[in-house]
Parts: structure tokens; C-alpha cells; sequence
């Protein structure tokens, strides 16, 4: 029994990655600051933070803005870019609908809608 435990202890000071999730360091003493639910990963051996898409920071609790960050331009024409915790969505401008993933003006998709509908009736 003595020599599992010395081997268990050179073992997790040998090879941190043996540690428990949130746990790194020798003999896994050291906690994870790492914002739990952004991040993808807290390193076993330095307790480095790999956070999710979305998320940036040395403990991944700061919001990447796609809208300015990543892409001015992520959202069709005729809509705008909404920042959202992790992620963003388009939205349409006033007076458009969203068509698939396209913004398509209200009395456009309702000429489209009546010429559909009086072409089946030829």
C-alpha cells in the first residue's frame, strides 16, 4: 500500500494531467480561475484557460463583440448586428422580414407572395 501512494504522488507531480477537471499544478493543489461555463478547457499542468467561441480573457469572462471584433459585415443587407454573451444575432431593419438569411422588404415579400399565388391559379 506504501508504495502505490509514492507512486500516486510522483505520478501526479510527474504528469499533472491526472488531475481533476478544475484542478492543476503539482499534486493538483493549484484551482482552475477559468470561467467555468465559456471555457473549453483549463490546462492540467498550468492552469491556462482555452475558452469557447465567443469568449476571450485570461479566465475567459469577457464577450467577444462579433459585431465589431470579428466582422462588421457578418449580417445581410437590409439588417444589423446584435452582440450577444458568447454569440451575436442579425436582425432585420425596420420594414424587412427575414427571408432564410436574408432581410427582404415587407412589400416586396408580399408582391412575391400574390404573384406566387396568381401563378397557380393559371
Amino acid at each position: 500500500m506504501y508504495s502505490v501512494n509514492i507512486f500516486m504522488r510522483l505520478k501526479n507531480s510527474l504528469f499533472p494531467s491526472g488531475c481533476k477537471e478544475g484542478h492543476f499544478g503539482d499534486n493538483c493543489g493549484e484551482l482552475c480561475t477559468c470561467e467555468i461555463g465559456n471555457t473549453e478547457t483549463c490546462n492540467p499542468d498550468n492552469g491556462t484557460c482555452t475558452c469557447k467561441t465567443g469568449w476571450q480573457g485570461d479566465d475567459c469572462s469577457l464577450d467577444v463583440n462579433e459585431c465589431v471584433d470579428i466582422d462588421p459585415y457578418l449580417c445581410p443587407a437590409n439588417s444589423f448586428c446584435e452582440n450577444t454573451n458568447g454569440s451575436y444575432r442579425c436582425k432585420c431593419d425596420k420594414g424587412f422580414e427575414k427571408s432564410g438569411s436574408l432581410c427582404i422588404g415587407i412589400s416586396t415579400q408580399i408582391y412575391c407572395k400574390v404573384l406566387t399565388m396568381l401563378n397557380s391559379l393559371s
